[in-house]
């Protein structure tokens, strides 16, 4: 303000007074009076009611009231016009009022909000239902749901009717459209500083639209005339200078990436623009016939602009082969198995399912065993295991059929064995697929490598590890000879075949194995694909098996991240990651972050899977073992004995998986000074350890330890001779100079050794 006593006498001005200023205002109207300034008043309700209150004097002088309509800006209006006009595949509205500048844009337009968080099917019903509206979308906070509501648009066939509202995420593409305006002594200030010798009006020709502020800001500080830019401006030709050629040469370029901003979109005509990106499209089109790397977001711009793409093309990432599929223009040759398949590698079972449904209405071939496949990824184990048997019943002959490998019968019914925990089962069934296929002439070699990759991982998870490890050698030194495996199922097989060799006890070199595969990937797939965010969980998960927790921590979490982006915060896999990171930071000693953590983790499971799935199972056994550490053992005591509940009814009551849950339960329990109830969970756990895994084996040796320790405890006599037990195992298992023998050996030796007094004996 004081910049008031500053100007000439006389002089006219505009005057954009804030709240705080209307004492100031006050105190100074003698300096208006006396230099006979003339002033326009420019200011806001909330500006307006504190002069009338605080600058009473002041305001009376006021000799004529003008309200300025509360109109949307002109620039954003013109926004969605041009956007329309030049047949955009969408607009991202990124602030201001959005209803009354559609209503000024399209006054007989209709605008229909639809969450991006409603499950697929429910958009897409939605969408159809308004097909004469545009659809704008809330809740578009992550590449996930911007992945659906693309995908959504493409099988509606609607397209540049559609608003994304304020997301959190980019889409390329798409036009940037808002209503922001820049504050006027800002804008001011800065062109104040580019050199304006009128900065206020130049801001208000500029209509405070802060790009286009930034546009002028450079035009002045490159030495172009204000006079000219005014002219400009109010649309006035100017001989010798066009000043969007300059910033529109890359146009195209920008607006695939998703860079460019509003007024540059609007420095072009409709067909200049047009034309600009179909040839940018052809080019990024011919590149890609020539098997060209082409950057990931210049792909979803290019798939996004282009009304029809060529389905046949390479795509190095399928979330854009399924959004050119579903954009066919024949439907009824729209692949639904494949794309169901596809939906389910992303982790998007909403559109899986509904694909899947799609292929049973229009009766593909297999078309109920790609719903089993959907059923299995959604935990709802019973369902898909009906359905195969129904496929089986029904369409027995499946192997050496030429059908996709996602369609094929034998996969989905390993992987739904395996996600039932049958594992014996689905061993006999997969090395029966396998003989069938040696014998087929019309054997498929990459079906055949998909079966032994699953075959590897039935035997792993049965501790087989040393077969795993040869059968996944053998699997790598077939597909190397007749080059059949591509660098993404390579870094699978290296994946499973660290697993195994970490079984084994071989870690530095399963950690190698991890780390050659995650880089293989890297560079396969970019940064951006869901299975970089498995590769990365893959190698904090075994990291943290050895209790390299600091090395863990950040992998689990930039896993985290390409998952919330790829699949959502409500995916499984997520919920994995959550779930690996709390026990990285258990491990840590962080117990408040990693109860946060697990309980997030927890609460996704609940809510996707459902409170009988094995992995919310395990997320409740991990959120126990948390408690228990942070010293909480009545609620920890609690969740064990729900785990131990559920894993019977699941698996059964000798099952070996119960074997760790009945010895933090007696831990949990000693622990709360109840050590004679405590031993007989350890001596349950005890027998089915020796059931399942002999007598020679460090989990018996383990068992036999805690027994022990806990019959000392209560003052069972029994306590020496199960600590006798207990050190043989350990020389027999681990050996004498293993770490953990070596720890454990001074305290059983004790137990032996120390004095009891013999039962029924009385002290003198």
């Amino acid at each position: 303000m004081q910049r008031v006593l500053d100007v000439p006498h006389g002089a006219t001005l505009v005057l954009v007074p804030r709240a705080e200023d209307a004492d100031w205002l006050n105190i100074n109207r003698p300096v208006f009076a006396q230099r006979e300034l003339r002033v326009v008043l420019f200011c806001d309700t909330e500006t307006t009611v504190a002069l009338a209150r605080q600058a009473v004097d002041f305001f009376d002088w006021i000799s004529h009231r003008v309200e300025c309509p509360n109109r949307p800006p002109r620039f954003a209006v013109a926004g969605i016009r041009c956007a329309l006009a030049a047949r955009a595949p969408g607009l991202m509205w990124l602030g201001g009022n959005l209803e009354a500048t559609f209503a000024a844009a399209r006054p007989h337009g209709k605008l229909h909000r639809v969450s991006a968080a409603r499950p697929y099917a429910e958009m897409l019903a939605e969408v159809r239902e308004h097909r004469g509206a545009w659809i704008a979308w809330t809740e578009v906070n992550s590449h996930f749901r911007l992945r659906r509501v693309r995908w959504v648009l493409a099988e509606a066939r609607h397209r540049t009717r559609t608003i994304l509202i304020e997301p959190t995420v980019s889409s390329p593409g798409w036009w940037p459209v808002h209503a922001r305006l820049q504050d006027v002594r800002e804008a001011r200030a800065l062109l104040e500083k580019a050199g304006a010798s009128f900065p206020g009006r130049l801001a208000a020709l500029n209509e405070l639209e802060p790009e286009a502020l930034t546009w002028t800001c450079s035009y002045l500080e490159r030495g172009i005339s204000e006079e000219t830019l005014e002219a400009t401006l109010l649309g006035a030709k100017t001989p010798g200078v066009e000043l969007r050629e300059e910033p529109g040469q890359q146009v195209a370029s920008q607006l695939l990436r998703g860079e460019a901003t509003p007024p540059l979109m609007r420095a072009f005509t409709p067909m200049d623009l047009r034309r600009r990106l179909q040839e940018e499209c052809t080019t990024i089109q011919q590149r890609l016939e020539q098997g060209e790397s082409v950057e990931s977001t210049v792909l979803a711009g290019w798939t996004a602009w282009v009304a029809q793409p060529d389905p046949d093309l390479a795509f190095p990432q399928p979330e854009f082969a399924v959004e050119v599929w579903l954009r066919s223009p024949h439907p009824t040759q729209i692949p639904w198995d494949e794309l169901t398949a596809w939906a389910t590698e992303m982790a998007d079972l909403d559109a899986a399912e509904s694909w899947a449904l799609r292929a049973i209405a229009e009766k593909r071939p297999y078309a109920r065993a790609m719903l089993a496949h959907v059923r299995q990824a959604q935990g709802r184990h019973d369902e898909a295991e009906s359905l195969i048997e129904e496929v089986l019943t029904n369409e027995a002959q499946t192997l050496g059929r030429k059908y996709p490998v996602p369609t094929s019968i034998p996969i989905i019914l390993a992987e739904t064995l395996i996600g039932r925990e049958r594992y014996p089962q689905a061993e006999a069934f997969l090395r029966k697929a396998l003989s069938d296929l040696e014998h087929d002439p019309k054997d498929e070699d990459q079906l055949s490598g998909t079966l032994r990759y699953q075959l590897a991982k039935v035997l792993s998870h049965q501790e087989k590890y040393s077969e795993t490890e040869a059968l996944l050698r053998q699997s790598l030194a077939i597909s190397e000879d007749s080059q059949e495996l591509t660098l993404l199922q390579e870094g699978m097989y290296l994946d499973e075949l660290a697993k195994a060799i970490s079984g084994q006890g071989r870690h530095d070199e399963a950690e190698s194995l991890l780390r050659q595969s995650l880089s293989i990937l890297q560079s396969t797939l970019g940064t951006e694909h869901p299975m970089l965010g498995v590769s990365l969980h893959n190698l904090a998960t075994s990291l943290r098996y050895r209790g390299k927790y600091a090395d863990a921590e950040p992998l689990f979490r930039q896993a985290l991240s390409i998952k919330e982006r790829t699949a959502g915060v409500e995916s499984r896999s997520y919920a994995s990651s959550l779930s690996g990171l709390a026990s990285t930071l258990r491990g840590q000693g962080k117990y408040e972050e990693a109860e946060t953590a697990q309980r997030q983790a927890l609460a996704i499971e609940e809510r996707t899977l459902g409170h009988e799935h094995p992995s919310y199972v395990a997320s409740l056994h991990e959120l126990a073992t948390i408690l228990q550490e942070k010293g909480k053992y009545a609620e920890a005591e609690s969740l064990f004995r729900r785990v131990l509940a559920l894993q019977e009814k699941l698996l059964g009551p000798s099952s070996q998986e119960l074997c760790v849950t009945l010895s933090n339960l007696g831990l949990t329990l000693a622990q709360q000074g109840r050590p004679d109830e405590g031993a007989s969970f350890i001596i349950r756990a005890l027998e089915l350890a020796q059931a399942t895994s002999g007598h020679d084996n460090p989990r018996t040796a383990y068992f036999l330890n805690i027994l022990a320790q806990l019959q000392d405890a209560s003052g069972n006599q029994e306590a020496p001779n199960t600590a006798r037990k207990a050190l043989d195992a350990l020389h027999r298992t681990l050996g004498p100079e293993h770490p953990t023998t070596q720890k454990v050996s001074p305290r059983l030796q004790a137990i032996i050794t120390k004095p009891r007094q013999t039962p029924g004996a009385s002290e003198r």
